[in-house]
């Protein structure tokens, strides 16, 4: 019985392998490593901006007015039940996306939160699960999610437009690091700066989410190409 049992596992490992292989070989990106120099330079590259322009936009209570471009209008509305707050969602105007062209806002929610894309167009609703990063031709758009701190999943996604919509594409998962950003190298692939999650266990302070300098700390760099 034992040596049947051996000889299965023998049989059976040759095809994990080749499973392991395939998925590897599917996969709609590759990565490799890049630097610090790299990422330097892509971010040289002029991005779209987010207009922040605010006189069209109205809050009133719990509702968010966004005016379209055919005269109607698309209400997004909060949810906020102090006796169920894993229900909650709490919407903000963040700007204007001018090459999409799309309203960018903030959806808190439960111990999480999103971006919609709401296309000033049609009032359609697209959901990103983080900010988007536009590539060079504005058919592209990545996205970073970042939930380590409270135990969650880390992820690069990607999203593809078209006919107007924002699709999911793909996700790249870091169980290993922490995203801090991204950026565009050219449409066919980006560099992720990362900080490793065995490292951040060590450091009595993170480092700061809010500068590309690295100061003391030691990020990783890939570089993402899209098959």
């Amino acid at each position: 019985m034992l040596r049947s049992f051996l000889f299965y596992l023998v049989l059976l490992a040759p095809l994990s392998l080749a499973h392991a292989q395939l998925t590897k070989a599917a996969r709609p990106y590759t990565i490799t490593a890049s630097s610090r120099a790299a990422y330097l330079q892509a971010r040289r590259r002029p991005t779209e901006p987010l207009l922040k322009d605010e006189k069209s936009i109205t809050k009133r209570g719990k509702t968010l007015t966004l005016p379209l471009s055919n005269g109607k209008v698309r209400r997004l509305v909060d949810y906020d039940n102090p006796n169920n707050e894993v229900g909650i969602r709490k919407h903000s105007y963040e700007g204007k996306l001018v090459a999409l062209p799309k309203y960018l806002i903030h959806l808190e929610q439960w111990e999480h939160s999103e971006k919609l894309l709401v296309d000033q167009q049609t009032g359609a609703v697209d959901t990103l699960k983080g900010s988007p990063e536009l590539s060079p031709s504005h058919g592209k758009v990545a996205a970073l999610e970042n939930y380590w701190e409270l135990g969650g999943a880390n992820a690069a996604w990607l999203y593809k437009v078209t006919s107007g919509r924002v699709r999911q594409a793909f996700e790249l998962p870091l169980p290993e690091h922490i995203p801090y950003s991204l950026v565009w190298v050219n449409d066919r692939s980006f560099i992720l700066r990362l900080f490793p999650i065995a490292t951040a266990g060590q450091v009595k302070k993170q480092p700061s989410y809010e500068t590309d300098s690295d100061g003391k700390y030691k990020f990783t760099y890939w570089l993402v190409q899209l098959r």
